[in-house]
């Protein structure tokens, strides 16, 4: 990718999180790069690859930012957490009308994305269940692959803008208490206080 393609991937990411993505047009990016539509149509095919591009470069950010804490954390539970505390900040950082508009006015590149996503979770959430049990701070008789399932279904309800467009509850609050529900359920009482530790910290963090 081209500077000039990194530098309109920045501008328009930042209006489709202020305006929403259908709202933006080529005009705007244009104006807001002080650069001509010649130009920008010659680092960007249209509106739908700068969509398709900008998508990709987010959700690639994002599971790099897993990837590092899956490697750097030093137990299965702090993994968690701070898998917690990133996930909370990325939905703060994403409007509900982004997330609308690119589900249905970008479908295609909203499936290729929520099946990369998903994909990435599923492996993740397994090898860290796998982890917490050989560290003994999740149960034994904990079925892996069952629990790996049960935690990507429940992830699906982050990605129902209907479900959310009738609730008061925003989605970084929902996924922390998500998350809280499924160490409950796994975890070991040295596990579980582990957790609580975290937790606390986070909340006296927040006061």
């Amino acid at each position: 990718m081209t500077e000039n393609q990194v530098n309109i991937l920045k501008k328009a990411g930042s209006l489709f999180m202020s305006y929403g993505i259908r709202s933006v047009t080529m005009d705007d990016i244009a104006r807001e790069l002080g650069m001509s539509k010649k130009t920008l149509y010659q680092a960007f095919e249209n509106k739908q690859a700068i969509v398709e591009a900008f998508a990709t470069q987010f959700l690639a950010t994002s599971m790099d930012a897993e990837n590092k804490i899956h490697q750097n954390a030093n137990s299965a539970v702090e993994e968690m957490f701070f898998v917690a505390e990133h996930v909370s900040k990325m939905f703060l950082k994403i409007p509900p009308s982004a997330m609308y508009d690119l589900q249905k006015y970008h479908h295609g590149v909203w499936e290729r994305c929520d099946g990369i996503s998903r994909q990435h979770v599923f492996s993740l959430v397994k090898e860290n269940l796998k982890r917490g049990q050989t560290e003994g701070l999740y149960r034994a008789e904990v079925n892996v692959d069952v629990v790996t399932l049960l935690y990507v279904s429940q992830g699906k309800a982050l990605t129902d803008e209907d479900t959310f467009s009738t609730s008061t509850l925003d989605k970084a609050t929902f996924f922390v208490q998500m998350l809280d529900y499924h160490m409950n359920a796994i975890t070991t009482p040295k596990g579980l206080d582990m957790w609580k530790s975290f937790t606390k910290s986070m909340i006296n963090r927040t006061i």
